[in-house]
């Protein structure tokens, strides 16, 4: 099967949205310089729009639209073999209509290639496309920023741990459309919760944020950048189900939803979400 014809079908698929919004990106970016040593800090408004830049970017550079988030279910060998073997628009179709919810996930996340050299081998002729490549995206981001302290690196990799804490930029059901989730015209599971909901309650996020950041934090993980990015996708992961369920539940129809309600049910893991972004952001940038 040709890369030029699976990314005809991710017209309809992932990397689309915008992860957290722009208010997000900004509630990471902010939070993060008050954090990070003075030698280390950028302009307030310089770092915010670097931070966005990247989901401007993805609309117009090749490429870039899998930098932003992954489908890891499709992680696997059957995946691989059932798209490199497909012959037709329709087949292709089909091969996205995962089951839900998806079993033994964990063991997926145990054989990621370490190397995007070693992920390119494994994946063969399969376009970055329907995998998603967020994972070496964050090493790439770090490693340029770690050499030129420029502030396009800054900013991407502001944006790339943005996107990777969010758990729907974490799944192929990332509109919610494998789990029965309302999804309208332009308005999914996904745009209610990192757009509206953020948008909405964007300044108490950022005080929640910024009091989470007060407390201990977990002990960091060890490895390196890609090894780092994986674990954080992980923990990402596993809170999808949570929203899913929460959207669900919180009066949702086309075109109607509780954005007040879902916030109500999902704030407190929002929260810790953002926060871990900013941990790992000032983590890296001070390596």
């Amino acid at each position: 099967m040709q890369s030029r014809a699976l990314a005809v079908v991710f017209l309809f698929l992932p990397g689309l949205a915008h992860a957290w919004g722009e208010d997000g990106h900004r509630i990471i970016a902010d939070a993060a310089l008050e954090l990070l040593p003075e030698k280390l800090r950028f302009d307030r408004e310089a770092f915010e729009e670097a931070c966005i830049e990247p989901d401007r970017r993805k609309h117009v550079v090749l490429d870039e639209g899998p930098r932003h988030y992954v489908d890891i279910e499709r992680w696997n060998d059957g995946f691989l073999k059932a798209a490199r073997t497909a012959h037709s628009k329709a087949e292709l179709i089909k091969l996205y209509q995962d089951a839900w919810p998806v079993a033994n996930l964990d063991a997926i996340y145990t054989v990621i290639p370490p190397t995007r050299e070693a992920y390119e081998k494994w994946r063969g002729p399969v376009a970055d496309d329907d995998l998603g490549t967020i994972f070496y995206a964050v090493a790439e981001a770090q490693a340029a920023y770690a050499k030129q302290h420029s502030l396009r690196a800054a900013g991407d990799l502001c944006h790339y741990i943005g996107d990777l804490v969010q758990p729907l930029h974490n799944t192929a059901n990332h509109r919610g459309q494998l789990s029965g989730n309302a999804s309208c015209e332009r308005n999914s599971v996904h745009e209610r919760y990192e757009s509206e909901m953020v948008h909405q309650f964007r300044k108490e996020l950022l005080i929640r944020v910024r009091a989470a950041l007060r407390k201990p934090a977990a002990p960091a993980e060890s490895g390196d950048v890609v090894a780092i990015a994986i674990a954080h996708g992980h923990r990402a992961r596993d809170r999808l189900d949570a929203i899913l369920a929460a959207d669900r539940t919180s009066g949702t129809t086309c075109p109607v939803h509780d954005t007040r309600e879902l916030y109500d049910k999902t704030g407190a893991m929002t929260v810790e979400q953002l926060a871990d972004a900013v941990r790992l952001l000032v983590r890296l940038m001070s390596r």
